[in-house]
C-alpha cells in the first residue's frame, strides 16, 4: 500500500508553468496563475505574450477596422491588469492607449459615464520607459503631480480628474477601458448553424436586425417573445447568436449608440451548461464572452449582452432589446 501511494504521488502531473512573460506568476494546476493572494487566468498570460495567436488576431482586427470606440464594463471591473487585458483581447480589442489629449478626454468621458473612480489603461513600464500594450507610440502623458512615484509600480490607472497614477499590475479590483474596433454599418457575417440548416445553404451570410422597440416605444420584451419575433421574420431568421468578437462588437456598438443597457441573445441555460437556441449545440469556452464573475447562476436561465459586449445570465421575464439574425 505504501508503494502504491508513492507511485500515485509520482504520477501526479506537475502544475503547468505560465510563459516567461507572465513574470512572477505560476499556474496552480487548474486555470489560474497565483502571485500571493491575487489570482489571474492562465489564459491571460498567454494572451499577453508576444507570440500569442489570440493577441495577434485581436490586434489585426483593430488595425483593419475603420472606426474605434472606447468601452468599459457597465457593472463590474477586472481583478487586476492581467485579467483586464484578457477581457479586452477576447472582445477584439486592447486596453486603451492614450496618444493625445483628445483621446484622454474621450476615455475620461466613458469612465465618468459609468461612475468609475479609477480605471486601468493600457500603459506598461518597460525598464525605465513606458510603452502602450497595443504598440502605439508613447508621445503623450498626463501624470498627476508626483507621479509616477515607484519603480515597483509598472501599470497605470486613470483618475476622475483625467490624471494618471502608476500602480502595481496585480492590484485591484478596478474598472478598465478597452479600445475596440467597430464593424461598418453594412456588416455581414457567415450565418449561424441554425440559420444555415434552415435555408439549406452552407455559404449563407446574415445581417443583424435590431428592434427599435427598446428605445422608440419604450417597451422592452421578454426572452421568449424576442425569440418568437425573430422567427416571425421568416426565411430562417432567429435570435442573434454572436459567436465572434466582431459580431459581438457590432451589436454592442448599437446599444452604445442608443444608450440602451442590454439585449437578448439566443443562448439559454439547461441542465449541464449553456446552449445555442438555433442548433441546440453547447456553448464552448472559446465562443463565450462572459463578463467577469459571470455566469453566476442568479437569477435566471437566459443570457443578455451588455453594452461593452460581455454577457450576463439573467431571468428570462425581464424586458430587453431584441436582436435578430437574418439571412441576406
Amino acid at each position: 500500500r505504501i508503494h502504491m501511494l508513492a507511485l500515485l504521488a509520482l504520477t501526479v502531473p506537475a502544475a503547468p508553468a505560465c510563459p516567461t512573460w507572465c513574470t512572477g506568476f505560476k499556474c496552480d494546476g487548474s486555470a489560474w496563475c497565483i502571485d500571493g493572494t491575487v489570482p489571474t487566468p492562465c489564459s491571460a498570460c498567454k494572451l499577453l505574450g508576444k507570440t500569442s495567436s489570440s493577441s495577434a488576431s485581436s490586434k489585426a482586427l483593430v488595425e483593419s477596422a475603420p472606426t474605434y470606440e472606447y468601452t468599459s464594463p457597465p457593472y463590474v471591473g477586472a481583478g487586476n491588469v492581467f485579467e483586464a487585458q484578457y477581457q479586452c483581447n477576447k472582445l477584439g480589442g486592447q486596453l486603451a492607449a492614450v496618444t493625445d489629449a483628445a483621446e484622454n478626454k474621450a476615455l475620461l468621458d466613458v469612465m465618468l459615464r459609468y461612475k468609475r473612480d479609477r480605471t486601468t489603461i493600457g500603459a506598461r513600464r518597460d525598464g525605465k520607459s513606458w510603452t502602450w500594450e497595443d504598440g502605439s507610440p508613447w508621445k503623450y502623458d498626463n501624470w498627476a503631480v508626483g507621479q509616477p512615484d515607484s519603480d515597483n509600480e509598472n501599470c497605470v490607472e486613470m483618475w476622475t480628474t483625467g490624471e494618471w497614477n502608476d500602480v502595481t499590475c496585480d492590484s485591484g479590483p478596478r474598472a478598465y477601458l478597452c479600445r475596440v474596433a467597430v464593424p461598418p454599418k453594412d456588416f455581414t457575417f457567415p450565418c449561424s448553424p441554425g440559420v444555415v440548416a434552415a435555408v439549406g445553404n452552407a455559404d449563407a451570410r446574415c445581417r443583424y436586425v435590431v428592434s427599435a422597440t427598446g428605445w422608440d416605444e419604450k417597451k422592452d420584451i421578454y426572452w421568449d417573445v424576442a425569440r418568437d419575433r425573430c422567427k416571425a421574420l421568416g426565411h430562417g431568421a432567429q435570435l442573434a447568436e454572436p459567436r465572434t468578437a466582431e459580431q459581438t462588437q457590432f451589436l454592442a456598438s448599437i446599444l452604445r449608440k442608443h444608450g440602451a443597457e442590454s439585449l437578448w441573445i439566443g443562448l439559454t441555460k439547461r441542465w449541464d451548461g449553456f446552449f445555442w437556441e438555433g442548433d441546440g449545440s453547447k456553448l464552448s469556452d472559446d465562443q463565450s464572452f462572459w463578463s467577469i464573475t459571470e455566469p453566476n447562476g442568479e437569477p435566471g436561465d437566459c443570457v443578455e449582452m451588455w453594452e461593452d459586449g460581455t454577457w450576463n445570465d439573467r431571468a428570462c421575464n425581464i424586458g430587453k432589446v431584441v436582436a435578430c439574425e437574418q439571412p441576406i
